[in-house]
């Protein structure tokens, strides 16, 4: 692809999703939904049950209230990977946070900071007992960008609460808030 494909796809991809945007917007959404294709790269003792990454997912945040121009607006947020074939891992975590955000310019792109506190599992399924899962409380640090409002282009960072468990990871999120 040369350089004048890309850039038209990238502005046609943006000028549809500002449409969209508006449309979500009119229809009573408000722009509280984002939804992203994430990709989650394990660390730490969960590596070995997970394995190197990255397991492919989707990232949900819903905004209880939108982050004003200054200050913190609240989060609801659920974030799956797995690793698919024919006994998937699979990482699993959800719970409350909040984001803070910058306008950057005139065209609607932010700066996005947030963090949460929630409850994560590993699992594999389609087996019964299971000696590698592990769950427990998790820590959720998210930062990116929302380009023209709402195009996601976001990295999170996650880390177990209980030292122990040995859980951490990092994921990468390509998405749309509508």
């Amino acid at each position: 692809m040369n350089k004048i494909t890309t850039l038209v796809t990238v502005a046609l991809a943006l000028g549809t999703s500002s449409q969209v945007q508006a449309q979500w917007s009119d229809s009573g959404f408000g722009g509280r939904e984002e939804v992203s294709y994430q990709a989650f790269f394990p660390a730490g003792k969960v590596k070995s049950y997970l394995g190197n990454g990255p397991l492919n997912g989707i990232s949900w945040t819903h905004q209880l209230t939108p982050p004003p121009s200054v200050g913190l607006g609240r989060t609801l947020f659920l974030d799956w990977a797995g690793t698919g074939g024919d006994t998937p891992r699979n990482f699993l975590a959800g719970g409350l946070g909040v984001q803070s955000q910058l306008k950057l310019g005139t065209e609607g792109t932010t700066a996005n900071i947030g963090g949460g506190i929630g409850w994560y599992g590993t699992f594999r399924s389609g087996s019964g007992f299971d000696p590698g899962r592990q769950n427990g409380p998790i820590a959720r640090i998210t930062a990116g960008l929302r380009v023209t409002g709402n195009l996601i282009v976001e990295g999170a960072y996650f880390r177990s609460l209980r030292a122990s468990d040995g859980l951490e990871g990092t994921g990468l999120r390509i998405g749309l808030k509508f």
